[in-house]
Formats: structure tokens, C-alpha cells, sequence
């Protein structure tokens, strides 16, 4: 068993293998104390993918945040995919189809601003609404780079990227719904954890502001978007 401090919640996990503990050694922390604790089948783990192709601790690392994502919902929380930056005290979540560059996109922030810049988390952070603002979390669930902090920042806004060869950036109203649906963690066969997540979007969106960005790979796809998400 290990203990983390994951956006803002102490979670105690009942590992059966020693992968996540390699995965979460910068949030773990010594304390007794827990707001719940999770823990996964043998069953639950097997239905996270092929067995003969990803070994059971990755599986099974899979499966426990799918279990943290349904629990934080009842902490005004849930999981988005993405990568979130934080620059200049804001927090930006790129939100696409698998493809479109969300990491080459962060990547050139990074190459553009240097140190101003931070990837808190390249794959799947968590975010959670706490006295009426919305935060977002680093977590050691991140992709396949591992880029991540163990930090939040407050969410001022919602990006979606799509493939562009001009770089043009805009606000959106009533579309952002469906777009960050695709981004978000929805929980299977329970009527009650969808309502759960639909109503958190709801408030998020009413919350922090939403665009579109069509970029191309060019650096100046990194300015367009800073001047207007941050700037």
C-alpha cells in the first residue's frame, strides 16, 4: 500500500505490483491519514488491455486512476485529457484528437518562453473546482514523454487544437460543451457518476474561458496563441 497527495487529496492505494510506485515517488507522503482509498480486481486490471502485450503492473496503473477519476467526482473533481500548461501564474489545458500535436503544440511554448513556461502534466491531469475557482493538477498519470509536475495551477482557460496551415485563435461559447466532452473522463454504466461529470463540465465551462486554436507546426503557432491566452 502507498499513500499519494494528488490534486489536493490524500489517497491511500492498495498495489498489487511495484510499477505506480515508481510512477508516483514524487507524490508520495507519509501519513495515516486518507479522504479515500482505492483499489483494483484482478478482473479490473485484466480489462485495462492485453496482458501478453503491457505487463500487469501498468496495468494495473491504468485501472487505479480510472478508480481515482470516479471517486474525486464526489470531491468536485474530475479527469480532462490533455496537456496542461501554466504560464505567468495561468493555467491552459490543450484539449485534441489523438494526432494533432498537443505535445509538439506544448513543445514549442516551451522553445518560445523557456522557463516562464511549465508542462504540469503532458496526458491527464485532474482538475477540481474548490470555493467557486478551478484548479488544475500534475498527476503521475502523463503520457508517454512523463512530462509533469507535482503542482496545480488555477484554470484560466480551455484550448482545443486543430490542424491549420494559418494560425488563428478564437473564443467559443455553446460548442465548447461538446468539444471538451471528448476530452473527458466519462464513467462507464453508472447513470449517477455521468451526471456527476456532466453537471462538473457545466460549472467548469461557466468558469474559466474556451477556444479554438487552427495552428501549424511553426513556433509562431506558440505566439499567436500566448497573446491570446495569456497576454
Amino acid at each position: 500500500m502507498i499513500t499519494v497527495s494528488i490534486a489536493d487529496l490524500t489517497i491511500k492505494i492498495e498495489n498489487k505490483y511495484d510499477y505506480i510506485v515508481k510512477k508516483a515517488r514524487d507524490y508520495l507522503v507519509d501519513t495515516q491519514d486518507a479522504d479515500f482509498t482505492v483499489c483494483v480486481s484482478d478482473e479490473e486490471i485484466l480489462a485495462e488491455g492485453d496482458a501478453g502485450q503491457f505487463s500487469a503492473g501498468y496495468l494495473e496503473y491504468l485501472a487505479i486512476y480510472r478508480k481515482i477519476a470516479e471517486e474525486i467526482l464526489k470531491y468536485d473533481g474530475l479527469l480532462l485529457h490533455g496537456v496542461l500548461l501554466e504560464c505567468e501564474g495561468k493555467g491552459v489545458l490543450f484539449g485534441a484528437k489523438s494526432g494533432v500535436g498537443k505535445s509538439t503544440h506544448a513543445a514549442l511554448w516551451k522553445k518560445l518562453l523557456g522557463d516562464k513556461c511549465t508542462i504540469v502534466n503532458g496526458d491527464k491531469p485532474l482538475v477540481r473546482i474548490i470555493d467557486g475557482r478551478v484548479f488544475a493538477y500534475g498527476t503521475p498519470w502523463n503520457g508517454k514523454e512523463g512530462l509533469h509536475e507535482n503542482k496545480k495551477c488555477e484554470l484560466f482557460s480551455l484550448c482545443f487544437l486543430e490542424r491549420g496551415e494559418e494560425n488563428k485563435i478564437w473564443q467559443i461559447g455553446n460548442e465548447a460543451l461538446r468539444l471538451v466532452l471528448t476530452q473527458t473522463y466519462m464513467p462507464k454504466n453508472d447513470s449517477v457518476k455521468m451526471v456527476m461529470t456532466l453537471d462538473m463540465l457545466d460549472k467548469i465551462l461557466s468558469l474559466v474561458k474556451c477556444f479554438r486554436l487552427a495552428c501549424n507546426m511553426d513556433i509562431s503557432a506558440a505566439k499567436v496563441a500566448y497573446e491570446e491566452l495569456i497576454k
